[in-house]
């Protein structure tokens, strides 16, 4: 190669040096043009307070956006979508009273299930936050045992008390009373009343009892004692003569409805006074 020199006054100027000088201004372009670029990346520029509250702001605004896009937008490939409630995934949620029923939404809750009012079952009655069986309309009733007394002196006997269950069948509470009737094994009622006067519908209740307000769908049982409740002070006696130990005594009781003073039922029992 060959070497040309450049004079220019005292200073000589060759090819090789212009080709030097030449390399070192690349590359301290090069070196600028790294240094603009680092300085203007985002991860490593300084920021003001102010702009780092404007970036917190707008990426908070974009994570909304985010958020609201997939709430309805298709779960991504190897994501489960969460799960939709609904009456038979078996948990108990949205406004359910018991798993998968009652509420606004599902079906009415079988008996014995959990509800909140009467409609959250099938049955339409919800006791104390149970569903519970169904009102029947009707108000029923069972005579239970019926226990005596009897007089060392005159023998004679007498009713001292008994146990009746009542179930009020009814939408609302009972008000009811019990009518007590005793009889001989032959019909004859005690308290000097005769056969007859059935029909003319004058017999007159052995005791009498006012029950205690059952309320709707429920069931009581009580014990009611004669002390105090019979119509006759005296001891049983029959129209021709006084009760004989070992002959049958027939209990009878009625429930009255004392709203309209229709008779419900009607239940007896014998009882062997020994």
């Amino acid at each position: 190669m060959m070497m040309r020199t450049h004079r220019k006054g005292e200073i000589v100027i060759t090819d090789r040096m212009i080709e030097r000088a030449v390399y070192w201004i690349i590359i301290l372009l090069l070196l600028v043009l790294l240094v603009f670029v680092y300085l203007r990346s985002p991860t490593c520029s300084p920021e003001t307070p102010a702009a780092a509250n404007a970036t917190a702001t707008e990426a908070a605004a974009a994570n909304a956006a985010t958020n609201s896009t997939n709430a309805t937008a298709a779960p991504a490939p190897g994501t489960t979508a969460p799960a939709v409630a609904t009456c038979t995934d078996g948990v108990k949620n949205q406004d359910e009273t018991d798993v998968d029923c009652g509420g606004t939404i599902c079906h009415q809750c079988a008996l014995g299930k959990s509800c909140l009012k009467d409609g959250d079952c099938s049955t339409d009655r919800c006791v104390n936050g149970v569903c519970a069986s169904a009102l029947s309309g009707q108000v029923v009733f069972s005579l239970g045992n019926v226990l005596y007394g009897v007089s060392n002196a005159s023998g004679s006997a007498k009713i001292t008390s008994m146990t009746v269950s009542i179930t009020n069948g009814q939408a609302q509470p009972s008000n009811l009373q019990l009518q007590v009737f005793v009889q001989t094994a032959d019909g004859v009622y005690y308290l000097n009343q005769l056969p007859a006067d059935e029909d003319a519908g004058t017999y007159k209740p052995y005791a009498t009892f006012d029950v205690s307000p059952i309320p709707a769908g429920q069931t009581r049982q009580d014990t009611y004692s004669f002390d105090g409740h019979y119509a006759s002070s005296s001891y049983f006696y029959s129209a021709t003569n006084h009760y004989t130990p070992g002959d049958d005594v027939i209990v009878v009781v009625k429930l009255v409805d004392q709203n309209t003073g229709s008779v419900l039922g009607t239940q007896q029992k014998k009882v062997l006074i020994s």
